[in-house]
């Protein structure tokens, strides 16, 4: 039996707290479903929603950018919260800019303080639990451990 429960067979339940899909083009549905994730964040998050919401913001700015729909999915289960945002765009290329971000980590952050762009996957990676990325680059998927400080994600 304990090798059913920790390999898997059991899973945590997962609740569904929000799930959408939108046009990038309308600003006005961006607005509400930011607004509506921030309050989901206040009440789920209450301690660390603000660093959550920046970093889901960077993830949202990104695929609005370089896409024309996008979808998000936020879930939580007993110990974590999980914000799904997918593009249909081409993606990038996630090994080499996660490279850079584990090469040159604190002196990253100096070199891209004033830029227009790429902070975001650092933001992403410094503020959340675990960050993890599709293959193809155009899905990230943020976990947050729900009443405590950072720490290592568990399955």
């Amino acid at each position: 039996m304990t090798k059913l429960i920790n390999g898997g067979f059991f899973r945590k339940q997962e609740e569904s707290l929000m799930k959408t899909c939108f046009n990038t083009g309308n600003s006005e549905v961006i607005i509400d479903i930011k607004n509506r994730v921030s309050r989901l964040l206040q009440a789920v998050l209450p301690d660390e929603h603000i660093l959550v919401e920046v970093a889901f913001n960077e993830a949202i700015n990104n695929a609005i950018s370089v896409s024309e729909a996008v979808e998000v999915e936020i879930t939580k289960d007993e110990k974590y919260v999980k914000l799904i945002v997918k593009d249909n765009g081409k993606g990038f290329d996630v090994e080499s800019s996660l490279q850079e971000i584990e090469v040159k980590g604190e002196k990253l952050m100096d070199e891209i303080l004033w830029s227009e762009s790429g902070r975001g996957l650092y933001l992403m990676k410094k503020v959340m639990d675990k960050v993890e990325y599709n293959k193809k680059g155009n899905q990230v998927t943020l976990f947050k451990q729900i009443g405590g400080s950072k720490r290592e994600y568990e399955h």
